[in-house]
């Protein structure tokens, strides 16, 4: 949930993957979340939270692993 991780790490932008899953969820797709936690990158439990609330807010629906 991290702009810059995603910039440093991925080479990408973390928006088109929070549009894609809303979009997904709201027509119905079947959809789970797969949460890579990298120590000292993206294990802050700020980034945990704002993930499961990002999720609930969609749909309580999502198993997130």
């Amino acid at each position: 949930m991290d702009n810059e991780f995603y910039k440093r790490v991925c080479n990408a932008t973390l928006e088109p993957v929070l549009e894609t899953t809303k979009k997904y969820v709201k027509s119905g797709v079947h959809t789970e979340i797969t949460n890579l936690v990298i120590p000292e990158y993206n294990d802050s439990s700020d980034n945990i939270k704002e993930l499961v609330k990002f999720l609930s807010k969609l749909s309580n629906k999502i198993p997130l692993h």
